[in-house]
C-alpha cells in the first residue's frame, strides 16, 4: 500500500466520521384505508399508543364514518387490523370525527349536531369489540363527541354546542365494570358563545378544555381552561 493511498484512506474515514449527520424525525410509511373511497377523509383524526394506531375517516359511506385500526409489526411496517363501526349509526353522524386510544381502549366521537353518543371499544387480547359501550348525557343538539380524550379510567367528552354554543365537557369514570357519568365542566369564566369543549385532553388528575371562540364575537382569541381533580367526587 503506497503512502498516497494510505493518506487518502485516512482522510476519507475522517471525513465520514466528522460529517454532520441528519438527526430527528424521518418519514416511515404512508397509511391508506384498505377500502379507499371518495370523500372518506381518512386520517381526519388519529391516535396512537404502544404500536396501535386508530385512524378516523368521518366521510366514509356518505358521512357515516369509520375508524381503522393498525398495528406495527416487527419490521416496523403497519398492518391493517380491523374497522370499527358502531351499531345503529345515523348516515350523517361522521363517526370518527374524534378518536383517542389508551392501552386497550379506543374512544370514538361523532360530529353531528344532534348526536348524543360516544363509543368505547375494548380489546379482549384477540379482537376489538363489535358491540361498543356507549356514553351519553341528556343534552341534545350539543355536538357531544366532537372531542374526546381518555387516560386510564377517565374519559372526557367535549360538547361545544351545549347551551347555545357556550359549550361544556363531560367526565366519565370506569369502575371496573361500566362507565359512569361524573361531572359536567363549564367555562369558569362564564363566557358566551366561546365553543368551550371544542378540544379536550386528560392526563392523570388534570383536564384541559379548549374554547376556540373565547372573546366572541369580537376577536375570537381563544383560550384553554385547566381543571384539577380535588379527590372529592
Amino acid at each position: 500500500m503506497n503512502k498516497e493511498f494510505t493518506i487518502f484512506t485516512v482522510l476519507l474515514v475522517l471525513w465520514i466520521l466528522c460529517s454532520p449527520v441528519s438527526v430527528g424525525w424521518e418519514p416511515l410509511t404512508e397509511l391508506k384505508a384498505p377500502d379507499p373511497c371518495e370523500d372518506a377523509y381518512f386520517g381526519y383524526s388519529a391516535s396512537i399508543e404502544n404500536g396501535t394506531a386508530a385512524m378516523g375517516a368521518l366521510g366514509r359511506n356518505s358521512n357515516q364514518g369509520a375508524v381503522y385500526v393498525y398495528d406495527i409489526n416487527e419490521s416496523n411496517s403497519w398492518d391493517y387490523v380491523t374497522i370499527l363501526l358502531p351499531p345503529n349509526l345515523d348516515d350523517t353522524d361522521q363517526f370518527g370525527y374524534s378518536v383517542c386510544i389508551d392501552a386497550n381502549r379506543i374512544v370514538v366521537g361523532v360530529s353531528a349536531e344532534s348526536a348524543n353518543e360516544v363509543y368505547v371499544f375494548d380489546y379482549n387480547g384477540t379482537d376489538w369489540d363489535t358491540d361498543p359501550k356507549i356514553l351519553s348525557v341528556v343534552n341534545p343538539n350539543a355536538y357531544f363527541g366532537q372531542s374526546v380524550s381518555i387516560d386510564g379510567n377517565t374519559i372526557i367528552v367535549g360538547a361545544k354546542g351545549n347551551t347555545s354554543q357556550n359549550g361544556a365537557a363531560y367526565v366519565f369514570d370506569y369502575n371496573g365494570v361500566e362507565w359512569n357519568y361524573k361531572q359536567e365542566l363549564a367555562d369558569p369564566c362564564g363566557a358566551i358563545n366561546d365553543d368551550f369543549g371544542c378540544f379536550v385532553a386528560v392526563d392523570g388528575n388534570v383536564i384541559v378544555v379548549g374554547a376556540e371562540s373565547d372573546d366572541a364575537p369580537s376577536n375570537r382569541e381563544g383560550s384553554i381552561c385547566v381543571f384539577r381533580y380535588n379527590g372529592i367526587i
